[in-house]
Formats: structure tokens, C-alpha cells, sequence
């Protein structure tokens, strides 16, 4: 199976920017209602990685 470290959506109602699924993948909601921006930037660490 693929390893996910971040998945994007962009539909919310009333959503909240971060979250994380059952499995521990981190979820950012990049709907501009819910990040009241235009754009966001996110970085990736590279922590316990080979």
C-alpha cells in the first residue's frame, strides 16, 4: 500500500482547517471559507524518513 503524509481538500461547511483520518494521515482543508485566504503554504518535515 502507498504511504500518504498529507491529504488536501478544498469543500467545507463550516469545516476546520486541520485535521487527521483513522489511519493518522494529516488532512488540511484548503476551502478559502475555512482558511480565509487566498492560498496557504504547508511544509513537510522529513522526519523519520530514509
Amino acid at each position: 500500500s502507498a504511504r500518504v503524509d498529507l491529504a488536501l481538500h478544498g469543500h467545507a461547511h463550516f469545516g476546520s482547517e486541520q485535521g487527521v483520518t483513522p489511519g493518522g494521515v494529516r488532512v488540511r482543508n484548503v476551502a478559502q471559507p475555512v482558511i480565509r485566504k487566498a492560498f496557504a503554504t504547508y511544509v513537510l518535515d522529513r522526519v523519520g524518513t530514509s
